[in-house]
């Protein structure tokens, strides 16, 4: 069994995401996430409640467009990096300093985004169902959450 989960026999899909710093031709930065509760479920190892988002397959970028093969506009990616550092740290003021509102969600979010968290949360439509289905049961598991935002 690979890390205790029972084999099935049937075929087995784990979401994953990889990320890669690349400079002068060479990966100097990894950043990867695998989704291994997305295989417990799928073997019947599940040890935990049950998601309160939907569990289901999440598909690829709507507009099939998310690798730029070039050419790379710097500005514009940069100007992309700033935005999700923006939100980012708009994120993480809740609830330290303030109810939902200080994480001015509609600047960055469109109202009827889809969110898609990994196994064991599921997936939540709009800002609403991020709040309902993902946000609000993680602060409330884990209430300390923004204490040690200097350290972030």
């Amino acid at each position: 069994p690979w890390l205790d989960i029972p084999p099935t026999g049937h075929q087995a899909h784990m979401r994953f995401h990889e990320f890669y710093r690349v400079e002068d031709g060479r990966v100097t930065e990894m950043q990867a996430l695998w989704d291994i509760p997305e295989v417990m479920m799928q073997a019947g190892a599940w040890p935990m409640a049950p998601s309160l988002g939907r569990e289901w397959h999440v598909p690829g970028p709507a507009s099939q467009d998310g690798i730029v093969p070039g050419p790379w506009d710097a500005a514009r990616g940069m100007a992309t990096c700033r935005h999700i550092i923006d939100m980012l740290e708009h994120m993480k003021r809740h609830p330290a300093q303030g109810g939902p509102e200080v994480m001015e969600m509609e600047r960055f979010w469109h109202p009827r985004m889809n969110w898609y968290g990994p196994s064991g949360i599921g997936t939540g439509r709009g800002i609403r169902g991020f709040r309902n289905w993902h946000q609000i049961p993680f602060l409330a598991a884990m209430p300390d959450r923004g204490r040690y935002v200097d350290e972030i």
